[in-house]
This record gives C-alpha cells, sequence and structure tokens, in this order.
C-alpha cells in the first residue's frame, strides 16, 4: 500500500547506489516531489560516456543534470535552499558524509538501495551497510541528520536508527 505524505520544498540527499534509473524518474520525478534531480558522482560526472549515458536518461522536462561533489559543496554550502523539491543523488554513504561536512544542509536525507555484498550486513530489505559505510552515517548523525529508509517516494518513511544495528 502507498504511503502519502506531504514533501518538504529543499534539497533532498538520497544515497542510491544505481545511481539514476527509472524508479528514481518516474517515482521521484514525473510522479513524485522533485522538480530538480541531480546526480552527484565524481565517477560519472568525469567519464564523457557515462555522463552522455545518465544525462540521456534524465528527461529534458527536470531541471538538473550530474554535478562532482566539489561543484554540488560550491552550489549548495553557502546556505542556498532550493525554492522546489530537488533531488540530489549520491552512490555511497561516504559521499553523503563529505557534502554534509562540506555544509551542505538538506531537508531530508534518503537511503534508498545499497545493495548487499559480503562485508555489509542488511538493516532492511533494500539496504545493506558495511562498517565504513556506518561510521560515514554516524558522521551524518553526528551533524544533526536522521536519514530515513526510504525505497520508494511512496513508501512509509522509517527514521534509521544507527544504535540499532
Amino acid at each position: 500500500m502507498a504511503f502519502t505524505r506531504e514533501w518538504h520544498c529543499g534539497l533532498i540527499l538520497r544515497v542510491d547506489d544505481r545511481l539514476l534509473h527509472g524508479q528514481v524518474i518516474f517515482g521521484w520525478g514525473v510522479s513524485g516531489p522533485a522538480k530538480k534531480i541531480w546526480l552527484i558522482n565524481d565517477r560519472v560526472a568525469e567519464n564523457a560516456k557515462e555522463r552522455e549515458l545518465y544525462l540521456t536518461a534524465l528527461p529534458q522536462q527536470f531541471h538538473g543534470g550530474i554535478l562532482t561533489l566539489k561543484e554540488a559543496l560550491l552550489y549548495w554550502s553557502s546556505g542556498y535552499k532550493p525554492s522546489e523539491c530537488t533531488l540530489g543523488i549520491v552512490e555511497t554513504c561516504e559521499d553523503l558524509a563529505k557534502l554534509i561536512r562540506g555544509g551542505i544542509q538538506p531537508e531530508e536525507i534518503h537511503l534508498g538501495a545499497i545493495a548487499r555484498a559480503d562485508n555489509r550486513q542488511p538493516v532492511s530489505d533494500c539496504v545493506a551497510l558495511s562498517e565504513t559505510e556506518r561510521g560515514a552515517l554516524r558522521i551524518v548523525k553526528d551533524a544533526g541528520y536522521t536519514p530515513l529508509l526510504l525505497d520508494l517516494h511512496n513508501s512509509q518513511p522509517v527514521p534509521f536508527n544507527l544504535n540499532k544495528v
């Protein structure tokens, strides 16, 4: 059953190791709250072929694009708050921590999809974390944020309690 909620305007940072894909584009953009979608990833931003592939996947109706972490920090860390719902997608918890440590102040932080792997322990159906990722999320927590476990834009958000895992 879909959960309906009122969304905050401003910046939402989302960790999704699949980066930009159909669920994000249609769930968060077409039928969801985002008016702008930014992929924040150094590897993609610096690789012409990957960059073109991801830009092609992003419908033109969404303002946004691809930024390096440094560009995202320059763009948002000055206290700038977007007036429209803006989704910033990062691939890792470590990148999320770098943005938070760099001064970006999102309205919300979501843990979307972090795949299971040998060094990761599951914390939900869609999120598994390593010790390194837990350390990055401690930085986020120490900055005053409680990430939400949120696989779909219309799922019931669950506050992630780092102390329970």
